[in-house]
């Protein structure tokens, strides 16, 4: 969209009405990775990693599945500072 819109506008103009900071806008572009979201990727990995232990661990004992949990995805909220 905004590269679409770069060609009638200028970028600086476009994020300040979508209210977006260019630096971040060019970082977002550029695929680079922010502390917070290497946090919450290695967070996620943690989580999955439990998650299936105690998956294994319980279908070892020939509990039911239901007894672990029905999560299956994980949401991570982030608050701004």
């Amino acid at each position: 969209m905004m590269e679409e819109l770069a060609k009638e506008y200028p970028i600086g103009q476009l994020c300040q009405v979508l209210e977006v900071a260019r630096s971040g806008y060019y970082r977002w572009r550029q695929g680079a990775t922010t502390a917070r979201e290497a946090t919450n990727a290695q967070l996620v990995e943690e989580i999955n990693s439990v998650y299936q232990d105690k998956q294994e661990s319980t279908a070892a004992l020939g509990l039911p599945r239901n007894c672990v949990g029905r999560a299956t995805n994980v949401i991570i909220s982030e608050w701004s500072d």
